[in-house]
């Protein structure tokens, strides 16, 4: 049991950096400037643009913006803070994201557990009725209802519930 523990936590390591790394390039990859965006459709000066850009550290390679981002090479003003410090950094509104994440947990919270409550009272009435009406229409409507829930991705539900409840109903 220790060994398969001992295991588990170290595929941790290579699974955080993957996350962390194809999280970090799919950001980078978006097209446009992050800094004009900010800004919307209102002129500012280039001084303002470049400052922001050598702020957030947005002029540096990939592999450099990456490394000072989990904090494996020092920033230029903050020296080595990064993903591995417990630094998040901050918005570009100025606001720790540190700050954000606990203001905004207490919710997040109330919400899974909700979610999870209301899982579990569905799931076990579901297998209760398909366990009392075994090989019958409502065994087979629990069987492939679940199936159905379980293989489409949380994405594509959400947004067809969203849309069935949120814009039709």
């Amino acid at each position: 049991m220790g060994r398969y523990v001992a295991r588990r936590i170290l595929q941790l390591v290579p699974v955080f950096f993957g996350a962390t790394l194809i999280l970090f390039a799919m950001v980078y990859v978006i097209p446009g400037d992050p800094v004009r965006a900010l800004f919307g459709e209102r002129q500012v000066p280039d001084t303002t643009l470049n400052e922001l850009r050598d702020r957030y550290n947005l002029n540096d390679p990939f592999v450099v913006q990456y490394a000072k981002y989990m904090g494996f090479m020092p920033d230029d003003e903050d020296g080595w803070s990064g993903i591995l410090q417990g630094s998040f950094g901050e918005d570009f509104r100025g606001r720790e994201v540190t700050e954000i994440i606990v203001q905004r947990f207490p919710p997040t919270v109330r919400l899974a557990t909700g979610a999870i409550i209301v899982q579990a009272v569905v799931g076990i009435l579901a297998g209760v009725v398909a366990a009392v009406r075994r090989n019958s229409y409502l065994d087979s409507l629990v069987l492939v209802s679940t199936t159905l829930l379980v293989a489409v991705p949380l994405f594509v539900s959400a947004t067809a519930a969203r849309l069935l409840f949120g814009l039709e109903l």
